[in-house]
């Protein structure tokens, strides 16, 4: 590979949702191992996984809204998984029991007893900060599941919400023998590139054989052209969405300046309220002024 190829090679990080789909359901024999193991060490009971599937159109609901899950399963015994990949706030508990919800909703056995309802698994990898809990502000790995107010007993089981914040782990961990068993997992998906430059990655590799199997699945990844080639157009559709976010945004606050000068107030109320800079103001007051000549 030369170097312009090299240079052109996206990183396998968390933060690339594709390639974080792409790892889970890449057609290999050992990828379903590594779901296995990152799902027994989450939720501390033994699975298998049946089926597996990535972006799947899963149902839409009455406002003709569709929901795309990153990563679901289908576990023996019976119980269904989504994982999903999570870089902005986009009211994330609300989103996390709606995603759950359709998941226990959509399931293939209408008209059965509702003893027969699969349990259900919605876990979302955070790359940011959740709010912080008062008695628990170092906790990185919260689960949720129907409570009873005040004595705290469990309603049912068939719906457990994990939110799982990536940042948190990588600020207060800083060597292998600090990191559990799930953030081992964590510290891979977050740091792994295929030169093991990261040291406790390379520690996880060299200790552990689901890691080093890991490690060749990344790789066989990283050399996919076909995987590589839309991982690249995945990461200029998230630059070009976030470019005309930014321009939206920055329009706006144009608007609201130039409805502010209409109105005269004093320039330095103008930059603090809408956060111009002093030299769009000014091209601000000679648009205006060419206006009104």
């Amino acid at each position: 590979m030369d170097k312009d190829q090299t240079q052109k090679r996206p990183s396998l990080h968390l933060t690339n949702d594709f390639v974080f789909k792409a790892f889970f359901t890449y057609d290999s024999d050992k990828d379903g191992r590594m779901l296995e193991d990152l799902t027994t060490k989450l939720i501390r009971s033994r699975v298998k996984v049946e089926k597996r599937s990535a972006t799947e159109l899963h149902a839409p609901n009455d406002q003709g809204k569709d929901i795309r899950l990153d990563v679901s399963a289908q576990f023996i015994p019976r119980a269904y998984l989504n994982l999903e990949m999570q870089t902005s706030k986009m009211q994330i508990e609300n989103r996390a029991v709606y995603y759950a919800s359709m998941l226990l909703t959509q399931q293939e056995n209408k008209g059965l007893h509702y003893s027969d309802l699969m349990p259900v698994v919605q876990v979302f990898f955070l790359d940011y900060l959740f709010p912080p809990k008062e008695h628990f502000s170092d906790k990185a790995i919260h689960a949720y599941q129907f409570q009873e107010i005040d004595d705290h007993d469990c309603l049912t089981n068939l719906m457990t919400i994990y939110i799982i914040e990536i940042a948190k782990i990588i600020q207060v961990k800083h060597s292998y023998d600090e990191l559990n068993e799930i953030e081992q997992w964590l510290w891979f998906i977050k740091y792994y590139d295929d030169e093991l430059s990261d040291p406790i990655v390379a520690e996880l590799v060299r200790r552990q054989d689901i890691f080093k199997e890991a490690s060749e699945i990344m790789n066989a990844i990283s050399n996919d052209p076909a995987i590589r080639d839309a991982a690249f157009a995945r990461d200029k559709e998230l630059r070009d969405r976030a470019q005309i976010k930014y321009e939206g945004r920055e329009e706006e606050r144009l608007n609201v300046a130039r409805s502010l000068l209409r109105k005269h107030l004093n320039d330095d109320l103008i930059i603090e309220c809408t956060k111009v800079t002093t030299e769009q103001l000014a091209k601000l007051k000679l648009e205006l002024n060419s206006m009104i000549f």
